[in-house]
């Protein structure tokens, strides 16, 4: 069953009177790219959420939201950050060197610069409220899952249908092109027969340059491998959740087919119908574009 990348998912997270909810939502990317909306006080979140999600999700473009309706609830509480003030201090001496002139930094400035004073949440007890909140995680990214099953189920089935009507065209092309092959040929020998008049032609070379020409016009290997392509295409969807990149590879190969057909086309049908053959392949690469 195929995977999509487009989803949503959240969970409710309930900790010693904090109440948040953490949402997911996924859309598609070639890579995985994530990017964390929560309060800057949670800031830790991030951490430890990256490693989970990097070990569930192989590619998509996820935004994660620590959402607190009432922020007050974790009685954050100012903390100096210490270092960042002495590395201020420091650069305030090294400019006062350096100029000669300007005074110190006194106490009201240096509070009042970017990160000086950060807050932290005041919880009791830091991991057990962080264990929490990566299970809510969890379940954010199991109701996820879920979605993007739903929606790869129906991009399965809509494929599907897609590869029952390359089948379809490829029978069409099959059908006709042995007859037509047969009419190209014998249309040309009476081209060249016509051509020559009354001059006397070896019919042996005649008959092994036809031939030769017959070979340029068989179609018949580009489609055993088109049809292999199609096979192996159902065997993935139906066997891989993650199989974007394989079956987005197996389309480029179907599609150098069809343009290899249609190269060697002899007849308006099988021109027509190679046409609708790479439309459908661009309409199933554009619904690969969203598998996982």
């Amino acid at each position: 069953m195929l995977m999509s990348m487009t989803g949503f998912g959240k969970a409710e997270v309930k900790h010693a009177g904090i109440d948040l909810t953490i949402e997911v939502r996924s859309v598609n990317s070639r890579f995985l790219e994530m990017n964390f909306r929560q309060p800057r006080m949670l800031a830790e979140f991030e951490d430890l959420a990256r490693p989970i999600i990097q070990s569930r999700i192989p590619r998509g473009k996820l935004q994660i939201s620590m959402n607190l309706p009432n922020e007050g609830t974790l009685n954050a509480i100012p903390v100096l950050n210490k270092d960042l003030a002495q590395a201020y201090v420091e650069i305030g001496h090294a400019a006062r060197e350096l100029t000669g002139n300007g005074s110190e930094l006194n106490i009201a400035e240096l509070l009042q610069l970017p990160d000086v004073i950060q807050f932290e949440p005041k919880i009791s007890n830091k991991d057990a409220f962080f264990k929490d909140c990566i299970d809510g995680l969890q379940r954010a990214l199991d109701n996820l899952d879920q979605m993007r099953s739903v929606e790869g189920q129906h991009l399965e089935e809509a494929m599907s249908r897609q590869l029952d009507t390359l089948e379809q065209l490829l029978g069409e092309i099959e059908n006709g092109c042995e007859s037509r092959a047969a009419e190209a040929i014998e249309k040309l020998r009476t081209k060249i027969q016509s051509n020559l008049g009354d001059i006397d032609a070896d019919e042996r070379r005649l008959e092994q340059e036809l031939v030769i020409w017959s070979d340029k016009l068989d179609i018949s290997e580009e489609l055993v491998r088109f049809t292999t392509h199609l096979q192996h295409f159902r065997h993935i969807m139906q066997s891989d959740a993650n199989a974007g990149r394989r079956l987005n590879f197996l389309l480029q190969e179907m599609n150098r087919e069809a343009n290899t057909i249609g190269s060697k086309s002899y007849s308006s049908g099988i021109a027509h119908a190679v046409v609708e053959l790479k439309s459908e392949v661009e309409k199933i690469r554009e619904q690969i574009q969203n598998i996982q």
